[in-house]
């Protein structure tokens, strides 16, 4: 970056005025941003597996940049009629996407930065100064498993083992006591070998076939066991039970199977799970990897593969290149999805052979990598140190982009804000314009010290800062990212920190940040979920001069007009503002636009539109955020206190906690807003938070099995009155400003507990609070029935209302206490 006009990524069109403007205040709202869309075939690399593009959809885990798991956030519906771009790799492999999509991609060897298809097809070529690459993923991360077989004696069957006959063939001494050490107890591995095949060994049980200690129950068999003192039950057809103590329970499982003609599965031991896997039988062409090995740690991927390589693998000593060639393509194809999922470029393609004078086709995977992928010692002496590998061998080339024709196609949006393609785990890309500006200020600025915030600490590590780290800043050699700081340090002394506002702790963590607690460069993400406080604060800390100008830069999606963002900065014009909708980004589809189109209420239109709008027919238009919403205070111990519950799994649960006073005012100081949690894991949050305090009555929905529930985990419940009308009426004369000045109606800010990062990724309510601008009636004119959307806050608050209507209880509650 020479100059502050220079832009580091490539930027739509209402983009380019915001990231030159200089003003104090920023503001950037408008309606979501758009797809950038794959074809529906293209696999996805997720906790499952490689899923179809199709197939995945919000909740999912796939995997970012770097390896880690991430969640998929948000979804488009299957777009028609896109304009449709092939991308051809240098490893062979091919991806359809929409001109829009964006990749990650370097130039030469230079810094990452993301690239639409269509950009790509202008620029992309193989000669020297227009070679485009996508970066090598990181090792993916996933959970370990217990496997049936150890994983190293899997990958040497699969690589040199015959099956059906339990045989292998070794020439390294080594590599059959390893076999032997690694085969299941009551196996033992024996030297078959002749003069003609002198390399020969086989994987036999260890049963002995004693036929003096048979006693034939519909041909079941129980024998002693050559290699322990347990017996092994064997039921009808040599089907395998198990290892038991004594020979009375080996007997007494095969009669309790009627003889056994209940199962199915043929073999023992290994046999048996092999059998299970579904390789027992297969050939040399016909054998593959079981999916449960391959989804599993990259430890043991790593040991899979070594099994593999040990056994059929080749390295070139002084080149450290390695292959692995195999005839069946299914098998070649698994091995190069394990390689790729190890953080390791690899190629595959078809090789033609001549095999006792006939023609064979067989497949040939290669790769080089500092990763050590051979135990056995004589291979491994030749892999390479990472200092010695070239740096291409970290990178994937883009040889070609090609207009194709259109197919349906589909956008996932994840936390991390990339995700892994194909079998070769190719990273794609979501992007942002305020991080790129961040990022900017802080190469631009020697000392410069840079804030990104949002409401939630948890939020901000969930999400923005994984976007930064791996999309923004990238393998950029200049930036060191301290998580245990948490900050990035650039080599010019500038900082780019982060945090939260949620509570004094996040507070107090920020104040922290710069000499003196100055700061030259603010982003506050979605900013509607601060309160004017947080922005007050943050301009006090305004004092940095590392640049001729600081900023604050908002990001966010419209609000109530009601709303302090809308009050303060657009109609008081303390900001500069930028507005954008759907439509101004040239990149999405016309479907997504529909999509938003699509939306209900309120906040369809301002998601759809970016309009700071109130939503017609709105229930609680008494209500106002300066009037309602106070600054948490310590409750005295002696008012009132009671809680409401609504009960949701997929929708959200709620429980509030009300303090009442003398007055009969009531004050919402805690909430336990959430989805995807049972109703037991609640119970016990809810008996944690309430420790100490003394609850006059618990009031829940009626549903009967949940109330159970509670009252199994100690929290004993009383049914809601839920008449709806009367309920909504008595919560409109509780907003409703008394003759002393104030309403009857308070709810602390920050009562929420816990952010659901799920709801807040998707933009929807994440509180109470955030549901009072939003409950509408279904019908505007007749005011009978609210909308039942954004309401689970309302009606807990409904249920604590009714409770209090008219149960001036005060003094017998004082004295029962």
């Amino acid at each position: 970056m020479t100059n502050d006009d220079v832009m580091l990524f490539e930027a739509l069109p209402w983009q380019i005025e915001p990231w030159k403007d200089k003003s104090p205040i920023v503001l950037l709202t408008g309606s979501g941003g758009g797809g950038k869309a794959l074809a529906l075939d293209t696999k996805v690399v997720t906790a499952r597996g490689l899923v179809p593009m199709g197939d995945v959809h919000v909740g999912d885990t796939v995997y970012a940049i770097d390896g880690k798991p991430t969640r998929v956030i948000a979804e488009t519906g299957v777009m028609q009629d896109r304009q449709c771009y092939e991308v051809e790799f240098s490893t062979g492999e091919r991806v359809t996407c929409d001109a829009g999509h964006e990749w990650v991609v370097s130039k030469d060897g230079g810094k990452l930065h993301v690239q639409t298809a269509r950009d790509l097809a202008r620029h992309v070529t193989r000669q020297k100064g227009n070679r485009y690459a996508v970066p090598v993923c990181g090792t993916v991360e996933r959970d370990s498993r217990d496997l049936p077989l150890s994983p190293w004696l899997l990958g040497f069957l699969l690589g040199d083992g015959y099956l059906p006959q339990m045989t292998f063939t070794t020439a390294d001494p080594e590599i059959a006591a390893r076999v032997a050490q690694e085969v299941p107890g009551g196996h033992e591995v024996e030297h078959v070998g002749n003069a003609g095949n002198p390399y020969t060994y086989i994987i036999r049980s260890g049963l002995n076939w004693d036929k003096s200690r048979d006693r034939t129950v519909n041909a079941g068999r129980v024998y002693p066991h050559r290699l322990s003192p347990k017996f092994c039950a064997i039921a009808y057809k040599d089907q395998y039970l198990g290892m038991f103590d004594t020979e009375a329970e080996g007997w007494a499982a095969i009669e309790a199977l009627h003889g056994g003609r209940k199962l199915v599965l043929k073999g023992c031991g290994i046999h048996y799970e092999l059998n299970r896997l579904g390789l027992r039988e297969c050939r040399s062409g016909d054998k593959f990897i079981p999916d449960v090995y391959k989804h599993t740690s990259a430890h043991q991927r790593l040991e899979l593969l070594r099994g593999l390589m040990d056994a059929d693998g080749h390295i070139q000593p002084g080149r450290g290149r390695t292959e692995f060639t195999v005839i069946g393509e299914r098998l070649a194809r698994d091995v190069f999805g394990i390689v790729c999922s190890l953080g390791i470029k690899a190629h595959i393609h078809e090789k033609p052979m001549v095999v006792n004078g006939e023609p064979y086709k067989a497949w040939r995977v290669q790769f080089t990598s500092h990763v050590p992928v051979f135990w056995l010692a004589r291979k491994a002496a030749h892999v390479r140190d990472r200092t010695r590998l070239r740096k291409t061998q970290f990178r994937r080339y883009i040889v070609g982009v090609k207009r194709v024709a259109s197919v349906p196609v589909k956008c996932i949006q994840t936390e991390a804000g990339t995700y892994l393609v194909t079998e070769s785990h190719i990273p794609t890309h979501n992007s942002r314009l305020c991080a790129e500006k961040a990022h900017a200020f802080c190469l631009k600025y020697p000392g410069a010290m840079a804030l990104a915030v949002r409401k939630t600490r948890e939020s901000m590590n969930n999400s923005t800062v994984l976007f930064i780290q791996r999309a923004v800043i990238g393998d950029d050699p200049r930036v060191t990212f301290v998580p245990s700081k948490s900050r990035f340090e650039y080599w010019n002394g500038s900082i780019l920190a982060w945090g939260g506002m949620n509570d004094d702790k996040q507070r107090e963590q920020i104040r922290s940040i710069g000499q003196d607690g100055g700061l030259d460069f603010v982003w506050m993400e979605e900013a509607t979920r601060f309160v004017e406080d947080d922005l007050n604060e943050v301009l006090g800390r305004m004092r940095g001069k590392a640049a001729p100008w600081m900023q604050v830069i908002l990001s966010t999606n419209p609000d109530a007009p009601s709303h302090w963002i809308k009050k303060r900065l657009i109609d008081g014009g303390e900001a500069a503002v930028y507005y954008s909708s759907a439509s101004d980004n040239s990149h999405n589809p016309a479907q997504y636009v529909d999509n938003l189109g699509k939306l209900t209420g309120v906040l369809g239109e301002r998601l759809r539109e970016g309009r700071w709008v109130q939503a017609e027919g709105a229930i609680y238009f008494d209500f106002r955020d300066e009037v309602h919403t106070i600054e948490p205070f310590v409750i005295p111990a002696n008012w009132r206190r009671i809680r409401s519950v609504d009960f949701g799994y997929t929708n959200p649960f709620v429980a509030q906690w009300w303090a009442v006073d003398d007055d009969d005012r009531m004050y919402l100081y805690r909430e336990i807003y959430m989805t995807n949690r049972t109703v037991r894991s609640h119970t016990e949050r809810i008996a944690e938070l309430s420790d100490g305090e003394r609850i006059e009555a618990t009031v829940a929905d009626h549903d009967a099995e949940d109330r159970a529930t509670m009252a199994e985990g100690g929290v004993k419940t009383t049914a809601a009155k839920k008449a709806v009308s009367v309920g909504i009426q008595e919560v409109m004369d509780r907003l409703k400003v008394a003759g002393d000045g104030r309403p009857r109606l308070f709810i602390f800010r920050g009562a929420t507990v816990e952010i659901d990062q799920s709801l807040e990724e998707r933009k929807l309510p994440v509180s109470t609070l955030e549901e009072m601008t939003l409950y509408t009636w279904e019908d505007k004119a007749k005011k009978e029935q609210p909308v039942k959307e954004h309401d689970h806050g309302m009606d807990a608050m409904r249920y604590a209302a009714m409770y209090l209507k008219g149960k001036n209880t005060w003094s017998a509650y004082s004295r029962q206490q």
